[in-house]
């Protein structure tokens, strides 16, 4: 009796951590050929979710494997990511540090340190997120980022009847970062005295260059002067223009009065043209015509002509600022180029025998250069040309024989061409010399 056993079939299931592309474990299964696998991941799945992972898929059988393929091992796999929790100020069970503030504090006291006014808090709030790897259990912080302003606004010292802080005004503070320290600044208020302000008053642009505080007590004159400050604008380029600064002093008369002076200046300017010019300011500016004469080799005929148009302008610098304004661009004189008749050069012809004027020249018009060239003439031609002796003469009035046929009988008859022939009274030419001029020229064939 042969007795026949089904065959063990295999499979995997595979556990893949997608965030890391590690394999957190293998289940091996085994089964006879034909049946189904009780293997349920569930277990698995749920011990690895209790260890902060969580499925992204999975391909193994709803109703288990089923070892059908004899001899193949199945293979399925389950991918699961870390899971992540985001955490904010406010929702932080955990307790990180997600919030942090930066404070200042103005103290307001008297010289002997009691309390004049209540203190003035400031915050500013900066906050941030955590993420938190719940397999790992790293957290990740983002960067911090301010909630509302990050800064400190100017802020006011508040009054205190009789009394005068020493800081009017306790000044901003900006783009805090989250690592700046907290801050704790005191105001100080005095018993008053007698005030007066002296203000320096640019009337150029209406700003207020700087204001003197004075004090002193009832009855007595203050000793401030002017002159100094005013000194000190002038030598910066402001020009003094009136005070109604009391010549001999401030007098602190009126009690709880606050006397207000001002000293107008004003920013000096200084015109500048060419001819006063100690500042090398560009106030004169020329555009030239250069006229070469030359010969077809480039070398010089006779002396080059160059014309020139001179642009000048004024300028105003104002000595406070610096800044240099300057008036149009205008001619000194004409501001065309003349027409210019191309020198006479024995035995040459200029290509242009005038150099045509141009109008409306500009300050911005680049230099020029015209090259007039010069050609040789070729020899003259004689003002009575004889025919040439290879040539038919025209007959003229008088016809002289041609040397090849026989002449024609002038009124004086000449010899024949290959004899000397007799002197006629309009001598014919040879035939292998120079013609005779007749009394009337013939032209050429």
């Amino acid at each position: 009796t042969v007795t026949y056993t089904p065959n063990q079939e295999k499979a995997t299931v595979t556990y893949i951590d997608d965030t890391t592309g590690k394999t957190i474990t293998v289940a091996n299964l085994t089964g006879a050929y034909d049946t189904t696998s009780s293997y349920s991941p569930a277990a698995t799945i749920k011990q690895l979710e209790g260890q902060g992972y969580e499925v992204v898929s999975d391909n193994y059988p709803q109703g288990g494997v089923v070892f059908n393929q004899d001899g193949t091992v199945k293979n399925y796999t389950i991918t699961l990511k870390h899971k992540v929790e985001t955490l904010t100020p406010d929702n932080d069970p955990m307790g990180l540090t997600l919030s942090h503030k930066i404070t200042r504090t103005i103290k307001y006291q008297f010289a002997n340190g009691d309390q004049a006014a209540p203190s003035k808090i400031e915050t500013i709030t900066f906050g941030r997120t955590a993420t938190v790897d719940e397999v790992t259990h790293q957290v990740t912080y983002s960067p911090w980022k301010v909630e509302g302003a990050d800064d400190f606004a100017p802020v006011a010292s508040p009054k205190v009847r009789d009394y005068t802080p020493n800081i009017q005004t306790v000044g901003a503070l900006d783009n805090a970062a989250e690592n700046h320290p907290n801050i704790t600044q005191t105001v100080t208020y005095d018993l008053d005295k007698e005030k007066a302000t002296v203000s320096y008053i640019d009337i150029t642009t209406g700003k207020v260059l700087s204001t003197d505080d004075l004090t002193g007590d009832f009855g007595t004159a203050s000793d401030y002067d002017p002159k100094a400050v005013i000194d000190k604008y002038e030598s910066e380029g402001y020009q003094f223009v009136k005070s109604d600064y009391p010549a001999n002093g401030e007098v602190f008369g009126q009690n709880g009065v606050v006397q207000h002076y001002i000293i107008q200046l004003k920013e000096k300017t200084t015109n500048y043209t060419p001819d006063n010019n100690p500042k090398k300011l560009d106030l004169t500016k020329t555009v030239t015509r250069t006229i070469n004469y030359v010969d077809a080799n480039g070398k010089q005929m006779v002396p080059s002509v160059t014309q020139t148009i001179t642009f000048t302008r004024n300028a105003t610098v104002n000595e406070v600022t610096g800044q240099v304004t300057y008036t149009d661009w205008q001619p000194s004189g004409s501001d065309s180029y003349d027409a210019v008749e191309s020198p006479t050069v024995k035995g040459y012809t200029p290509t242009q025998k005038t150099v045509k004027a141009e109008n409306n020249v500009s300050v911005n018009s680049t230099d020029q250069v015209v090259n007039v060239v010069y050609t040789a003439d070729k020899p003259a031609t004689p003002e009575h040309k004889p025919s040439g002796p290879d040539k038919k003469p025209v007959t003229p009035e008088h016809k002289p024989s041609e040397p090849d046929k026989k002449p024609a009988t002038p009124e004086h008859k000449p010899s024949e061409p290959d004899k000397k022939p007799a002197t006629p009274e309009h001598k014919p030419s040879e035939p292998n010399k120079k013609p005779a001029t007749p009394e009337h020229k013939p032209s050429e064939p």
